[in-house]
């Protein structure tokens, strides 16, 4: 039995650094209760702090109402409990360190926490998770998938969704439109490849712009240039 995006009410976010803070924040705009957790409570005031001023800053840019703002805002909870976060939840966004080891035990700790359909998505972005799943916890694999985002992830609209070699198809679609519903743009992938889409279109510039750089082709002032008056207004 796969879920519907109805079943799904609470979301827990394992991981509050870099990307947790932002992604809790898309999640809660979308109208889900949602628990942001990290072992460190220092990590959990500096979230806090992130998330004051990123409501903030979308109220001043007129994005959000002050209400809707502070409606957003008090769907977010922060806990150190991995019990509490968990409890409950049937959508589970992991987005701790690329640490296999780490990776593994979570997985390993949630599985005994949530109910069996509940969908776990990962925010790994160069790391295979699939095989990290099936050593930790191989029944999940049909519920398990990525939602791989984008610093800031509360402004930039793509989530890469990539499929597992047992990914099943409702997992893909419960998971598309549960980002849709939160105002992303799911971009689907049929299988993972280390950096999904974007990572992978970006070091390929990367690798021609040092080039150019480096062979002195042009100084950094005109190759600027050339990007703000072709890609940027194409």
């Amino acid at each position: 039995m796969f879920l519907k995006i109805g079943d799904i009410r609470s979301i827990a976010v394992l991981g509050a650094g870099v990307m947790g803070p932002g992604i809790a924040q898309s999640y809660a705009m979308g109208g889900f209760e949602t628990r942001l957790w990290s072992r460190s409570e220092a990590t959990l005031e500096r979230a806090g702090k992130m998330l004051d001023g990123n409501f903030d800053t979308f109220v001043e840019a007129g994005v959000l109402t002050r209400e809707q703002a502070a409606a957003a805002h008090s769907r977010i909870s922060f806990t150190t409990s991995l019990e509490r976060a968990c409890g409950g939840v049937r959508y589970v966004q992991e987005t701790i360190a690329e640490q296999p080891e780490a990776k593994v035990s979570l997985f390993k700790e949630v599985d005994g926490l949530v109910p069996p359909d509940a969908l776990i998505v990962t925010n790994t972005s160069f790391l295979d998770p699939f095989p990290l799943m099936e050593e930790a916890a191989p029944d999940r694999l049909p519920y398990f998938t990525t939602a791989h985002w984008y610093v800031p992830a509360q402004i930039l609209p793509l989530v890469e969704v990539a499929r597992g070699p047992r990914t099943a198809e409702e997992t893909m679609r419960s998971v598309a439109e549960l980002l849709r519903a939160c105002g992303k743009t799911p971009a689907r992938l049929e299988k993972f490849v280390p950096g999904y889409i974007v990572n992978r279109i970006q070091s390929l510039l990367d690798t021609e712009i040092f080039y150019l750089l480096d062979h002195g082709v042009c100084d950094a002032e005109q190759l600027d240039l050339a990007v703000k008056a072709s890609f940027v207004p194409r």
